[in-house]
């Protein structure tokens, strides 16, 4: 339930929509009517459901708002609901006009530009008071309007302790500022009434029942004399009653037998069918991915709510990492058909520019259709002549105050974005007869325009001609000016390009020359007027304009080759450029590298008409725009982040081994540098004991004095810690207390393997030296060992307990084994698999129904009791692929496996299908070093390491991977497309 109903004037949509955000920065839940549409039936029902389902009602005060026929609406349907009302002042209204309700009730200010924190603090104090109670007022308001909808059914009534905490909410109500509607309290007195009548019903039942029973003991006594003389014949009818009893008993159990049979053969074709839908619709989302992404991540999100299987899973995986930088489809509009688009300064609106001559006004985060303003002209394509292409047919200024717009016959309109209108005279009418606007500057002071075969300059806000070109070539191939309008630029055929100063109209120094004269496909200005851009038919030019050096040169290509479209971020620190319609990418300018990844242009072929890029405190986005036949597209990318899926731990550098806390969901040991500012010198000699939402920070932190830490696990319990190191040291922590309980060293003083047993008493360690191995379960309490096992011509990899402790697994590399040391000294090696080779890494299931071992070309998975083969790598589903490390999701429906070259598989144990793309991880330095893998204690995260890397954080939340698909798409399945794809199958919307 929202915490509060917003009421506003369109006219206050601004101050709306920050009040909002501020709400959403402090995760409470408010609900607010974006929609610009006349009030209708189904409108208003959903206004009218969302204030009785909120607690408080928070009206915006304004000229407006006190005279909207619809705010009126809102307050009368918030005071019949009993709604706390609290008034938020916008700007300043005659008392007298405010509707007499909320006249009398304490104003909260926000007249002020430095009122706005605290009174936003105010609101919300006054949101929370007693939000308690608040909170079963709505929650009891919402059962007595249902109940009322329902003609008042008696079903509906509350019962039990319901009806006592109802009851106990009237008592309590004398003294609150919220007094129990007349419809609660008909409610509840209903309630009790029903359930006195109920109670009423049992106990006659009750009496009736005792008067009876005395009745027939009377008649037993008068008819026993009878009874005793008809025994005998009775008896022999007993017999036959009885036989015959048996008779029907057995037919009713034979029935019910078939009954059951029938039951369980229906429950298995609804699973099949159930299996089939989930498989199909992700056979159907691999499909879509490739041509239309949002359609396939929502089949293959529906697949996974259908059934959670590898198949579904796995299309779910591949169509989030198909465009690994995409946040989210803005518009994806088949009908919509645009020239061309604008977006705002500080990157919150953009605007399409409709081929109906309207200016559609959109919100960036969410892609809602704000406001459109009817143009008074037919915009065109873009703004200048053929052969300037400056781009757009409609542009922001670079306060963001204004917009401008072209007609088709070459006419410019300056706008006022307050007041959503043009001015009436185009600016050509400043101009000389004759004269062509080329560009206008960024500011929106300056205009340049040919006139008499000249290039001259005009004052926007004047309409005063103040200078034109001397020495103005006769034939140029592209120019622009600088945002300030200050400087002008023009370029020709042989790659010269000439900087202008406007105001003396003189050239600035010598042209700046492209490498080996090439063509000249754009040029542009920096934002803060101190760089020039120019992309060739090869690469892209740098200069500083002050020194007039070149920052890029015939050797050195940090845009690429060819680039076509160029866009400065809004502090000229970075630009976004194409690879020649095939890839976006951004490079910061300071250091000329590459920000986050890149962009691919999607779906492919098509190309992307342009993009515009803007980076906000943490991220740097882009935003693509593209309009075709088939209706409109705009794309939201975040260059940084891989969001979806993967990201890096903070503050991880030079990690050697890491893994999760086994009941805490949030705690990770990693075994790190004590000096990362000397990676290749620095011991792997300390275990960091860190939280995921603040890595940089260690819960505790263990110093081990010897060689390199080389494996860390925790005890099922988590209150335990053992590390073994290079040297075949071997120690065991209480890692709470820091503190270090007993250390031993392995037989051969190289790495051992350890494993905990489920209730924690054992420490299994194992270690080999000269073809020999030795395994000793030593007791976490005594220090005791208490069984030893030395296998000769082998080598231990690993090792791990069945979860019922009765069992070790062992990896030898060629084989695997098991032991079971409270009944055996001897090993049972496990049937050897075709295609399988060199075991190192293995892992008991969960739920101890499945053993699965990794080698060489894939892994294995046997039945823990029986050791058969349940499932072993598909021919040609990356079956030769190295495993190293492996691990089961705690629910034991996945397995994820590392290998040495930073990659980890995911794996169906049942199919032994790999489903989803590999994933990668960073590489480490050390020589084919595992990856090693981890999940955390509720399967939500997943990380992989490798020797002396970032930690790589995988989110694994299902739930998770389905809303970022609903966020990425950004909207659900229509209706109609239900329909194609679920039959006749209720709709149900994907996304909430």
């Amino acid at each position: 339930m929202p915490d509060a109903f917003i009421s506003y004037s369109r006219q206050n949509i601004g101050f709306a929509r920050l009040l909002k955000n501020a709400f959403d920065e402090q995760e409470l839940d408010v609900w607010i009517d974006w929609q610009d549409i006349p009030p209708s039936a189904d409108w208003l029902a959903e206004v009218y459901e969302a204030i009785e389902n909120s607690d408080s009602f928070v009206f915006l005060i304004s000229e407006n708002s006190v005279v909207s026929d619809v705010c009126k609406l809102e307050i009368a349907h918030a005071l019949k609901n009993h709604k706390r009302l609290i008034p938020v002042v916008v700007n300043e209204v005659e008392p007298d006009k405010v509707p007499e309700p909320l006249a009398a009730i304490n104003w909260i200010l926000f007249t002020e530009e430095n009122q706005f924190t605290g009174s936003f603090q105010k609101l919300i104090e006054s949101i929370q008071v007693d939000q308690d109670w608040v909170r079963q007022h709505t929650l009891l308001q919402r059962r007595a309007l249902d109940w009322d909808k329902k003609n008042r059914p008696g079903s509906s009534l509350l019962r039990g302790q319901e009806l006592k905490e109802a009851e106990l909410f009237l008592a309590e109500a004398a003294g609150k500022d919220l007094q129990p509607t007349e419809l609660q309290t008909t409610f509840i007195l209903t309630s009790r009434q029903a359930d006195v009548q109920r109670r009423r019903r049992i106990s006659l039942a009750a009496g009736a029942g005792m008067v009876i029973l005395f009745a027939l003991a009377v008649m037993a006594l008068v008819q026993r004399s009878e009874a005793v003389s008809t025994t005998n014949t009775r008896a022999t009818a007993e017999v036959v009653a009885l036989s015959e009893a048996h008779s029907r008993a057995t037919a009713q159990a034979v029935a019910r037998m078939e009954e059951h049979a029938l039951a369980t053969s229906q429950a298995i074709l609804d699973d099949q069918y159930i299996s089939a839908v989930a498989r199909s619709l992700a056979a159907r989302a691999e499909t879509f991915t490739l041509e239309e992404l949002d359609m396939g991540l929502l089949l293959a999100a529906e697949a996974v709510n259908v059934e959670d299987n590898d198949e579904s899973r796995g299309a779910l995986m591949n169509a989030l990492t198909d465009a690994p930088y995409l946040q989210k489809f803005l518009v994806q509009d088949p009908v919509l058909i645009t020239k061309t688009y604008a977006l705002s300064p500080d990157a919150s609106i953009f605007i399409l520019v409709s081929n109906d001559a309207e200016l559609l006004f959109f919100d960036t985060q969410t892609g809602n259709l704000v406001e459109t303003v009817p143009a008074p002209h037919q915009p065109a394509d873009w703004i200048g002549t053929p052969g300037h292409m400056r781009r757009a047919g409609v542009r922001f200024s670079q306060e963001g105050d204004r917009i401008l717009t072209t007609a088709m016959d070459h006419s410019w309109y300056l706008w006022d974005l307050s007041e959503r209108r043009p001015d009436p005279d185009p600016l050509n009418m400043l101009l000389d007869p004759g004269a062509d606007i080329i560009t206008v500057s960024d500011n929106f002071k300056v205009l340049a325009a040919e006139k008499d075969e000249e290039i001259c300059f005009w004052e926007i806000d004047t309409g005063r001609e103040f200078q034109c070109l001397q020495d103005y070539p006769d034939y140029y191939r592209f120019s622009n000016l600088s945002p300030d309008g200050t400087l002008f630029l023009t370029s020709n055929v042989e790659g010269e390009i000439q900087v202008w100063d406007t105001v003396t109209g003189s050239p600035l120094g010598e042209p700046y020359l492209m490498f080996n004269q090439e063509n000249i496909k754009n040029a542009l200005f920096s934002p803060d007027n101190t760089l020039l851009l120019a992309t060739g038919s090869r690469m892209t030019h740098l200069w500083d304009l002050e020194s007039g050096e070149k920052l890029t040169g015939a050797n050195h290509e940090p845009f690429g080759s060819p680039t076509y479209k160029i866009s400065f971020t809004q502090d000229s620190a970075a630009v976004l450029w194409d690879n020649y319609f095939k890839e976006i990418e951004a490079t910061d300018l300071s250091n000329q590298t590459t920000i986050g990844g890149r962009v691919p242009y999607f779906p492919p072929p098509a190309t992307i008409s342009d993009f515009s890029f803007f980076v906000n405190p943490d991220q740097a986005v882009a935003l693509t725009y593209r309009s075709f036949l088939a209706g409109t597209e705009i794309i939201l990318w975040d260059m940084n982040n891989q969001f979806q899926i993967q990201r890096l731990l903070d503050n991880t550098q030079d990690v050697h081994v890491t893994t999760f806390h086994p009941t805490q969901s949030n705690l990770l040991a990693m075994a790190a540098c004590s000096q990362p500012e000397n990676p290749r010198t620095c011991a792997v000699d300390r275990i960091r004991i860190v939280q995921l939402t603040d890595p940089t920070t260690s819960i505790a932190e263990l110093k081990h004095e010897g060689d390199d830490i080389d494996q860390i696990v925790f005890s099922p319990s988590g209150t335990l810690l053992a590390l073994s190191d290079t040297s075949g040291l071997i120690q065991l922590w209480d890692w709470q207390d820091q503190e270090l309980l007993e250390e031993f060293t392995s037989l051969s003083n190289t790495p051992a393997v350890l494993a905990f047993s489920p209730d924690g008493s054992l420490l299994a360690a194992g270690s080999s030296k000269t073809g020999a191995s030795r395994i000793v379960l030593r007791h976490t309490g005594t220090g005791e060992n208490i069984h030893e096992l030395t296998i000769e011509d082998e080598v231990l990899f690993t090792l791990d307990f069945s979860e019922d402790g009765r069992t070790v697994a062992m990896a030898f590399g060629s084989q695997v084994a098991v032991w079971q040391p409270a009944t055996s000294d001897e090993l049972l090696f496990l049937n050897p698999v075709p295609g399988v080779e060199d075991y190192i890494a293995l892992d008991y299931s969960p739920d101890g129904q499945y053993l699965a071992a990794g080698g060489e070309n894939g892994l294995v998975v046997w039945d823990a009791e029986t050791h058969e083969v349940i499932s072993q790598p598909i021919p040609g589903q990356s079956s030769s692929l190295e495993i190293q490390s492996l691990t089961f999701s705690p629910d034991g429906s996945m397995i994820a496996a590392g290998n040495p070259s930073h990659y980890v598989s995911l794996w169906d144990p049942v199919s032994g299908r790999q489903f989803g793309p590999l994933l990668e991880g960073k590489t480490g330095q050390g020589t084919n070093a595992p990856t090693l893998v981890s999940f955390n204690a509720d399967g939500t995260v997943l990380v992989s390491s490798t020797w002396r890397t970032e930690v790589s954080i995988w989110n694994f939340d299902r739930q998770a991977w389905t809303a970022i698909a609903c966020s990425m798409a950004n909207r659900s399945l229509t209706p109609e497309e239900w329909g194609t794809f679920m039959g006749d199958k209720p709709y149900e919307p994907v996304c909430e």
